[in-house]
Order: structure tokens, then sequence, then C-alpha cells
């Protein structure tokens, strides 16, 4: 085992895509002869790990109109919670809707971009995306 705490089938899979990397040609470098062969650089998970999806996703108050964002794996559920009253902070302001979803594939990432959307510039962007949805969905109709 490489460090404490990896299991074996870990192990055997980042063997395996290592192989896949391994340079044939001394006189190359490991990206160069990655590049060549045409493989991506990311090895798939480990058997028995699912990979997921994390959304941020802006609410809209339909009782006072503000937003709030947040971000969750899964954001109708989430929105379910909200609604219910299992949130304090947004309590008072039930019902809300989504108005606004973005996906990403790492936890860490969308735990950043949250965090952009609640600056000043995030909500800026914000309302700069809300308002040209409203005019493409008016344009729609």
């Amino acid at each position: 085992m490489w460090w404490s705490g990896q299991s074996q089938q870990t192990v055997n899979l980042s063997a395996v895509c290592l192989r896949r990397f391994e340079s044939y040609r001394p006189h190359t470098s490991f990206a160069q002869e990655r590049k060549a062969i045409g493989y991506k650089t990311q090895c798939p998970p480990p058997a028995g790990r699912k990979t997921m999806s994390y959304f941020v996703y802006v609410l809209r108050s339909k009782k006072d109109g503000k937003l709030y964002t947040g971000y969750s794996e899964d954001p109708e559920r989430r929105l379910k919670e909200h609604n219910a009253g299992k949130t304090v902070s947004l309590l008072k302001r039930r019902p809300l809707i989504i108005v606004y979803q973005e996906i990403y594939n790492k936890e860490i990432q969308a735990k950043r971009r949250e965090r952009f959307l609640k600056t000043g510039q995030g909500r800026k962007f914000l309302q700069t995306a809300l308002k040209l949805a409203v005019v493409q969905d008016f344009r729609k109709n």
C-alpha cells in the first residue's frame, strides 16, 4: 500500500492506470507519451465508488422576492426540505422556487462557486443571468 488507509482495490486500479501511461520510449517524457497514446490523464473511479454530481442552486422567495444560494447533490430534494421548513433561515420566506442551477463534478468546485455567487460580483452576475433568462423566455412566447 502506498499510504495508510488506502484499500488494496484502489492500489490495483492505480497500478492499472500507471501501466496505461508507461513511457515506451525513454527519450520521450511521460506527458508526451500520454498525449501520443491519447489516454486521458484521470483514471476511472475505483469500483464501488460512484461519481457524484454537485449542484449550485439559487432559490427565489415568492413571498419577498429575495434570493438564496446553496449547493447540494440533489437540488430537488433540498428544495422540498427548504419548503418544508427544515431550514431556519428560510422559514419565513417560504414558498421558494429554483430559478438557477449549475452542475459540477467535484464538491469543492460547487462550494467555491457558491461562495462566489454570494459575493458582490456573484450577485451582480446572477442578476444579469436571471434578467437574460426572463428576456429569452419572453421572446419564446
